[in-house]
């Protein structure tokens, strides 16, 4: 029995096209992944910046309201001002008794502190265990969130490491290939 050359010479030839068809597919591929991973990159950059000001803009804000908590008798004994500068409008929450807040358009000149409670509003805070109380309150809320910051700031930035090891990766592959 002998062989047909020919039959055998198209199998290689079948093979090699086969073989050159892949190679075409993995370069598409590898293609199609270097640019999800450069579009995760150029997303995932911008955000770990922005949650990095973020974290230190709430590390910021709780150095500020621990250094009003320290200083709140000074505070009383001073014109009310803002703890940071109010944004235009917004609204004055001022005791009238003990127990009892009105909402003014402008602030009581009063002593105290106008302390930012969200939504542009501030209290009027007048005696130091109110500024004390509300400080307090507030930094437990931005540290709850600076908590959450923080793990998106580390998620975030293991992320963008991740696929920028994966460009990389993919760069030595072409350059070997």
């Amino acid at each position: 029995m002998t062989s047909n050359p020919s039959s055998s010479s198209n199998s290689y030839t079948n093979e090699e096209s086969t073989d050159y068809n892949d190679h075409d597919d993995n370069n598409d591929v590898v293609n199609a992944v270097r640019d999800y991973a450069k579009f995760l990159t150029n997303t995932l950059t911008p955000r770990l910046r922005i949650l990095v000001t973020e974290r230190d803009s709430i590390r910021e804000q709780i150095r500020g309201l621990h250094d009003l908590c320290s200083n709140s008798a000074l505070y009383c004994n001073a014109p009310s001002s803002p703890s940071s500068p109010p944004p235009q409008p917004q609204k004055y929450l001022t005791r009238t008794s003990p127990t009892t807040y009105s909402l003014r358009e402008s602030p009581s000149s009063a002593p105290g502190v106008l302390l930012n409670v969200g939504l542009d509003f501030y209290v009027h805070l007048t005696t130091p265990s109110e500024i004390n109380r509300a400080a307090e309150g507030r930094v437990e809320v931005l540290k709850e969130k600076l908590e959450v910051t923080e793990r998106e700031v580390e998620r975030t930035r293991i992320d963008t490491e991740n696929v920028i090891g994966m460009i990389e990766q993919l760069g030595g592959e072409m350059k070997e290939g």
